[in-house]
C-alpha cells in the first residue's frame, strides 16, 4: 500500500510490469477495485487486499465485501 496501511491509494502504474505474483494494497475496496483491476490487467496480480473500505461499526461490512468482490469479477 501506500505506506503502513495509510488507506491512501497507491500508484498501480509502480508495478504494472511485476514479474511476480502480486497483492497490491491501499486504499482498494468498492467504488476503485475495478480501476485497480483493469489498470494491472496483463501483470501478475495475484489477489487483491482490501481492509477499512470495508468496514463499517469496526467490523467487516458482507454488503461491501460482495459489492468489492463483485466489482473485481466484473473487470
Amino acid at each position: 500500500d501506500a505506506g503502513e496501511g495509510s488507506g491512501e491509494k497507491f500508484d498501480w502504474s509502480k508495478i504494472k510490469d511485476c514479474s511476480r505474483p502480486f497483492i497490491p494494497a491501499g486504499g482498494l475496496g468498492p467504488g476503485n477495485i475495478k480501476e485497480a483491476v483493469e489498470a494491472l490487467k496483463g501483470s501478475q496480480l495475484y489477489a487483491v487486499d482490501m481492509s477499512s473500505s470495508v468496514d463499517k461499526g469496526g467490523h467487516k461490512d458482507p454488503d461491501l465485501v460482495m459489492e468489492a468482490v463483485n466489482e473485481a469479477h466484473s473487470a
